[in-house]
């Protein structure tokens, strides 16, 4: 039939326009329809599962609403052609009386109906449903569901996104809904793990929740991870104040970069004790004092022990006025209980004794000399011991012992020396410079290396480079002085010991290399301080 055809050119039949039920069609688009139901209901995320149905449904009424004016329209034009019908309805009737099988079509309805005659038997023929119709309301079916799902997916997409669970975290956490503000914050952190922002509104849902424990322990964790964040202090920090852990407090203000939270919790803080005088060495008693910010109590150490706070408490200057070594070692206990780091100064202190008499005699006077010298040194009595130092520094007891005369080295020096009694108390310093002027046919370095491969050669040593046979460090040597032997000037070498760790150590050993010559030899000193010379 045309399109536009109401009615059968050739039998006058009226078009039908509602489609006849097809199970197999109308089974398929349930089980479709279902199918993006379910899949829209097993999500995790919150979607009316009425959207696609309402958008089907609004589509039926629609097509229903077309489908009543278009039969509005044929009818009107039905009753225009009623005399048409007639005719095609007599001629059937006549066929059928003279004893003609009326023709059937394939989907054809047979319809009884009574007459004056007896029942009449009337065979109308189906058109079915206009494939086009049907197409479209396949595809606005199939165009609503996409159209659900996009817009689904859309949402998934937007709602999956660290700042919309950031923002809804917010939104409840102003409306006081702390468990569904916990919920969103965690998914936040969850999706920008190192978020500080994030952690900091699961700590405040804890808040909320009075979940103290969990909201302590987010905040520990986001200071760790970000101490510069500083809203975190100004709630984790009352906390502690209330359960009273003020350890915990001086702990993370330690580690707080910021100078206004420092200086907003100052009294929980306890900075180590300072000391007024700075470590070292000193020729007279020392008055030491300990400084500490606020109100606690120090306690002290002058022995090198650990502190505690059974050990002395620091109330006034701590006086070194003997001669010896002090290592003070500090710890501050503020008014919160809390303990500091230790803080610790070594002075070694050499007090001299108030007797002018109590000064050193140095017989051989300052100037330039040009032949090797001896320098002899002679106390006032006895009972006392003479130190010396070659460095320009004051004598201490840990200086090395004057017992003989000192072989003067080439070039210039400066000797100083000083006398303590039994107690360790130092008398006056005396001090004198000396030049020695030479001119060897050698150099101590070529001395040096001339020795190494004289001991070489005797089997001292497994190489020039100073290893000795086991294997176990090396030696080495350097020229102290010139002394004079048997009519003969000699470089005075000091042997020492180095070993793996790079620690020096003298040996004990002196050797003498000829300074015109270079021959070696072995040298020995008396008590006297006289040397001798021996073969290798």
């Amino acid at each position: 039939m045309p399109e536009e055809a109401l009615f059968c050119e050739s039998c006058g039949k009226e078009r039908q326009l509602v489609p006849d039920y097809e199970a197999e069609v109308n089974q398929s688009m349930d089980e479709t329809i279902s199918t993006i139901a379910v899949e829209l209901a097993n999500t995790q995320e919150i979607v009316p599962q009425e959207l696609a149905r309402d958008a089907v449904i609004r589509e039926q009424v629609y097509i229903e609403k077309t489908l009543q004016k278009e039969k509005q329209e044929s009818e009107e034009k039905s009753r225009r052609s009623e005399e048409g019908k007639k005719q095609v309805s007599s001629e059937e009737s006549s066929g059928e009386k003279s004893g003609e099988k009326p023709k059937e079509n394939l989907k054809g309805k047979k319809i009884s109906k009574g007459s004056s005659s007896g029942e009449e038997t009337v065979y109308v023929r189906s058109h079915g449903v206009k494939p086009t119709l049907f197409l479209l309301i396949m595809s606005l079916t199939v165009v609503l569901l996409a159209a659900g799902v996009i817009a689904f997916f859309m949402k998934k997409n937007a709602t999956s996104t660290y700042e919309y669970q950031l923002s809804q975290a917010k939104l409840y956490e102003s409306q006081g809904d702390y468990e569904m503000m916990l919920e969103y914050a965690r998914k936040a952190s969850e999706i920008a793990a190192n978020s500080s922002d994030a952690k900091m509104l699961v700590a405040k849902a804890y808040a909320g929740l009075s979940r103290t424990d969990e909201e302590r322990i987010v905040l520990e964790g986001l200071l760790i991870t970000d101490p510069a964040f500083t809203d975190a202090y100004s709630v984790l920090i009352p906390i502690y104040e209330k359960s009273g852990d003020y350890e915990k407090i001086a702990q993370i203000l330690l580690s707080c970069p910021d100078q206004t939270v420092t200086d907003k919790y100052a009294d929980y803080i306890a900075q180590a004790p300072e000391f007024s005088v700075a470590e070292g060495k000193y020729v007279e008693m020392v008055s030491v004092k300990l400084l500490a910010t606020g109100s606690g109590t120090i306690y002290y150490t002058i022995d090198g022990s650990k502190p505690t706070e059974d050990s002395d408490v620091y109330s006034m200057p701590i006086l070194l006025d003997n001669t010896g070594t002090y290592q003070i070692r500090a710890i501050y206990k503020n008014s919160f209980g809390i303990i500091s780091p230790e803080s610790s100064a070594k002075y070694e202190i050499t007090v001299a004794i108030e007797d002018d008499s109590l000064l050193p005699e140095i017989l051989l006077e300052s100037g330039t000399y040009d032949s090797p010298q001896m320098i002899e040194v002679k106390a006032p009595s006895e009972g006392y011991q003479i130190y010396y130092t070659d460095n320009g520094q004051t004598p201490t007891l840990e200086s090395r012992v004057y017992d003989k005369p000192i072989p003067m080295p080439l070039g210039d020096s400066r000797f100083h020396f000083a006398i303590f009694d039994e107690d360790g108390q130092a008398g006056q310093v005396a001090s004198a410079e000396y030049r020695l002027e030479m001119n060897p046919g050698i150099t101590p370095e070529q001395a040096g290396n001339l020795l190494t491969q004289a001991l070489v050669n005797a089997g001292i040593l497994a190489d020039v480079q100073g290893n000795i046979a086991t294997g176990e460090g090396r030696r080495s040597y350097r020229a102290i002085s010139i002394i004079r032997m048997q009519d003969a000037d000699y470089y005075l070498m000091e042997e020492q010991f180095e070993s793996a760790d790079g620690n020096r150590q003298r040996t004990g050993n002196y050797y003498g290399v000829n300074i015109s010559t270079g021959q070696s030899f072995q040298v020995t000193e008396n008590s006297a301080g006289q040397f001798s010379a021996s073969g290798l």
